[in-house]
């Protein structure tokens, strides 16, 4: 009937919410006459048919209004509408996911795959109820948004990128301790001016994280950094932490280059439902500091002076000798 009726299609599929659609879709049976069967059953919808509206909204372009449909067929109030239909959430779950990613909807899709994977406790229906059975969570190298469903108390588990094909580490668990540490500052300008340091690596806040698995009874410890204060997690929080694979094969190459085997990347708080960028934090005295970079270039700049007097060639033999192989 609706795709005969294109003005009536786009009334019931352009709706805000499942039930308005609903309502529309009877208002349309009734203007075309159709017989509603007994007042107590009114319309049956058969299976195929609630399937073939879920791909219709989709293909108009209302993502949100096929989730919310999907929403009111599986778990809705059945007595509000004039439909009797018979569902099976099993098959029209995956159904719908392939809808959504043939039309481009990815986003929407994924929303729909995680809200899928929480249970409302018996009775109840409110989300503060929901009780997470798996968070889609993304690669920290390519972005791609989904690397892996992590569960809170899973444990560890080693993924591929579907994307950029690197190995990666997941451990999941419950944080026993933190502790964190922020970068040395000594308030005069050029005291923090000779403390600084190059070519030693990425600086920040660093933080140390041991974590525990309820269910394999091992922990892990990782140590990483954070370009802001705010501490990623807490005692008792459930995290998953995406590191770097430590895998040894050599059939595929497992890291990015430039990472390290076992460099903590990613850590996704369970709790606050979102993920924290990190990086393997520089020691303290990595790195070359400012007052030799100054020495240096004072000792170069007074042999280019003093030596050049003697013999021109000698300034060119201090910077090689300087430089080391690198010069060569």
């Amino acid at each position: 009937l609706l795709r005969q009726k294109p003005a009536g299609r786009r009334r019931v599929t352009s709706c805000d919410c499942a039930e308005e659609s609903l309502f529309e879709l009877a208002e349309l049976g009734k203007a075309e006459g159709l017989s509603s069967g007994s007042p107590e059953e009114g319309w049956r919808l058969p299976f195929d048919s609630l399937k073939k509206l879920l791909e219709m909204i989709v293909e108009d372009g209302n993502a949100a209004l096929a989730t919310d449909m999907f929403r009111v067929l599986d778990g809705g109030s059945r007595s509000q509408f004039p439909f009797t239909w018979t569902f099976d959430a099993s098959e029209a779950r995956p159904f719908l996911i392939v809808c959504l990613i043939r039309s481009l909807y990815a986003d929407a899709a994924l929303t729909f795959l995680e809200n899928s994977c929480k249970m409302s406790l018996p009775g109840r229906g409110r989300d503060d109820d929901q009780a997470s059975f798996g968070t889609v969570v993304s690669c920290p190298y390519c972005a791609n948004p989904a690397l892996s469903v992590v569960k809170p108390y899973q444990g560890s588990e080693t993924m591929v990128c579907s994307s950029c094909r690197y190995e990666f580490d997941l451990f999941s668990g419950t944080v026993l301790k933190t502790e964190s540490e922020a970068p040395e500052t000594y308030g005069l300008v050029m005291e923090d001016l000779l403390k600084v340091r190059f070519f030693g690596g990425r600086r920040g806040y660093t933080h140390t994280f041991t974590i525990e698995s309820p269910t394999e009874g091992i922990s892990q410890v990782y140590k990483c950094g954070t370009e802001g204060a705010e501490v990623p997690a807490k005692v008792g929080d459930r995290v998953t932490m995406i590191s770097a694979s430590a895998s040894k094969s050599r059939n595929i190459k497992a890291i990015p280059p430039g990472w390290k085997s076992g460099e903590p990347k990613a850590l996704y708080n369970h709790r606050l439902g979102r993920a924290t960028e990190l990086f393997l934090a520089a020691k303290a005295d990595s790195g070359i500091s400012l007052q030799w970079l100054v020495l240096g270039a004072a000792l170069f700049a007074g042999g280019d002076a003093s030596t050049g007097l003697i013999n021109p060639d000698f300034p060119a033999l201090i910077v090689a000798g300087g430089g080391g192989p690198g010069a060569v």
